[in-house]
């Protein structure tokens, strides 16, 4: 096996995560992955309530009102919890402990970028073109990856299907 132009996509795309994780430290990549799953909840559940409100400001169609309401408390949740995260991330800063911040953000971008690489090779191996399966047959990391699939696979079933 050589090393292919997949092979190599995947090894840019996990240094990214590394590198991305180091500079961003920890807490900032967490408050945004919390950020995004908090606003999305949030918002999901309440954009119904803030739509009286804008009816009364707003004229434009049922569906827009939603769609306005929900992005509203979508990018205000999201706001404030990276506003929280920024905070936090001072006060670690403050108290000399920025490298241990960045040194958990290289480890949380090792996981994102595994993740990230892991559903980038199982998309491609679902792509019907000659051309993607050769390169992914002859792709070191590739394979590996797709070795962990089964495993993937039968963890998720044992955790959502107890």
């Amino acid at each position: 096996m050589t090393i292919t132009a997949i092979d190599i996509i995947i090894l840019i795309n996990f240094l990214f995560f590394v590198i991305a994780g180091f500079n961003r430290g920890f807490i900032k990549q967490t408050s945004t992955i919390v950020g995004i799953i908090f606003a999305l909840i949030i918002a999901i559940n309440n954009y119904q309530a803030l739509i009286p409100y804008l009816e009364e400001r707003i004229l434009v169609s049922e569906g827009m009102l939603q769609f306005i309401s929900f992005t509203i408390l979508f990018i205000l949740i999201n706001l404030f919890v990276h506003l929280l995260g920024f905070i936090l991330k001072k006060s670690l800063d403050a108290l000399f402990l920025k490298p241990i911040d960045q040194a958990a953000g290289a480890i949380l971008g090792v996981v994102k970028g595994v993740f990230v690489s892991y559903f980038l090779v199982l998309i491609l191996s679902h792509i019907p073109y000659l051309t993607v399966q050769e390169t992914l047959g002859s792709s070191f990391l590739a394979l590996r990856i797709l070795d962990l699939t089964p495993l993937i696979q039968n963890t998720l079933q044992n955790i959502f299907n107890p």
